[in-house]
Formats: C-alpha cells, structure tokens, sequence
C-alpha cells in the first residue's frame, strides 16, 4: 500500500500566535508611551491676566522674554523680543516665530 498522504499547508495560520505577540508588544509600547506624556496643566483665570499684562508690558517696551509652551504633550521654552500680535488668530510673532497663545504656560521678562 502507498502512503497517499497530502500534506495541506495551513499558509498564514501557523503564524498567528506569534502574531499576536507582536500585537501585544505594540499595546505594552503604546502604554509606556502614554505613561510618559504630560497632560498641559491648568491655568486660572487670575494666571491668564497676569500672563496677559506679562505679554502687554513686553510687547509696548520691547523687553525679552522667556515663554514656556505647552505643545505636543511636553515643555518647549522660547526667548527673544515679540515682534507683532495677531488678535484675531491669537498668535505672537517672536524672532520670526509663529507662537499660537493657547500654548503659552508661563512668561517670564528678561
């Protein structure tokens, strides 16, 4: 008798448990990840008037100033000398800087 055995290839299936390893690897990474995002912190009424008198008093004398943003789930700090202000868009021109102002944290005058 003749051994009439036809081997039928499972294709992709036979690689499905590794796979969801790979799965679960990108979970863990996407995890770590969000662990070390900062959520932008919360700014007070009274904050916001002083971070606008800041921005008034160094756009009228021309002083320098150090902003720290809040962008992108982290702290970026800026410096130099706010050229224009757009109102309407809300957005500081600093050293040819485009600054949106809703990122602004912190003003400090140098």
């Amino acid at each position: 008798m003749q051994n009439e055995y036809v081997y039928h290839d499972r294709k992709m299936m036979k690689w499905m448990p590794f796979n969801a390893l790979l799965e679960h690897g990108e979970y863990l990474q996407d995890l770590l990840q969000k662990k070390h995002q900062q959520q932008k912190p919360v700014i007070l009424e009274d904050h916001y008037q002083e971070l606008n008198y800041k921005l008034e008093e160094a756009y009228l004398t021309q002083t320098p100033i150090k902003l720290t943003l809040f962008s992108d789930q982290q702290y970026q700090t800026v410096q130099g000398t706010i050229s224009q202000i757009d109102v309407s868009n809300k957005l500081l021109f600093l050293n040819n800087q485009q600054v949106v102002a809703q990122q602004i944290v912190d003003i400090e005058l140098l």
